[in-house]
C-alpha cells in the first residue's frame, strides 16, 4: 500500500528515492528475532501466559524480553532517602565547630 501510494503521489526518481528511504528506515528501526529449537512445553507456557494477559505470543515474547533486559530506571532521591533505615537521633550527627586557635572543642557527650 505504501509503495503504491508513494509512486502515485510522486513522480520519477523522487518516488524511488522516497520508497528506498522508507524501507531503510523500517529495517533500521525494528529488528526481528527468530528463536529456534524451543521445547514444546516452553512454547505452550508462552502461549498460555500470552492468553492470560490478552496478548499474542509474539507480543508476550517482546514484553518478557523488555522486562528482563531493560536498564533499571533511576530511583528518585526522595525514594532512596525514604528507604534508608533510622540509625540514630539528629543530635548523634550534630556538627561541632572547631576554633583553630582554641584547641579541641569541649564535647560533653564524650566525657
Amino acid at each position: 500500500m505504501i509503495e503504491k501510494f508513494e509512486l502515485e503521489t510522486c513522480n520519477g526518481r523522487a518516488a524511488g528515492a522516497r520508497l528506498l528511504a522508507i524501507r531503510q528506515f523500517w529495517r533500521r528501526s525494528m529488528a526481528q528475532l527468530m528463536v529456534r529449537n524451543l521445547p514444546d512445553a516452553l512454547v505452550r507456557a508462552l502461549k498460555q501466559r500470552a492468553a492470560k494477559n490478552n496478548r499474542s505470543a509474539e507480543q508476550e515474547h517482546r514484553e518478557i524480553l523488555q522486562a528482563t533486559l531493560r536498564v533499571p530506571r533511576r530511583r528518585a532521591l526522595a525514594d532512596v532517602l525514604g528507604a534508608m533505615p533510622n540509625v540514630g537521633k539528629d543530635e548523634d550527627f550534630a556538627r561541632h565547630q572547631i576554633d583553630p586557635g582554641a584547641g579541641l572543642p569541649h564535647i560533653p557527650e564524650l566525657e
